[in-house]
């Protein structure tokens, strides 16, 4: 679940659920940021809109991979 809370004052704007697979990451990346923007009032221009819109597939072996050295790296 992802949430969209204004600072000051503190107020619930959005939330959203995604339930999709690791390889899917970078297309619910986009959608979220995509919602955000929207529900911020900010029009995306056409590249940005594409550039949110195209992902390509997350080997889940490799992201998985990668979340374990961030890990790793902020210890």
């Amino acid at each position: 679940t992802t949430q969209l809370i204004a600072a000051a004052p503190e107020r619930h704007l959005w939330a959203e659920t995604y339930r999709r697979g690791v390889s899917a990451v970078l297309d619910v990346a986009g959608e979220v940021a995509r919602s955000i923007a929207a529900e911020i009032g900010i029009a995306l221009t056409p590249s940005e809109h594409t550039r949110l819109s195209t992902t390509r597939p997350v080997d889940p072996a490799a992201y998985e991979a990668f979340t374990l050295g961030l890990f790793h790296l902020e210890r």
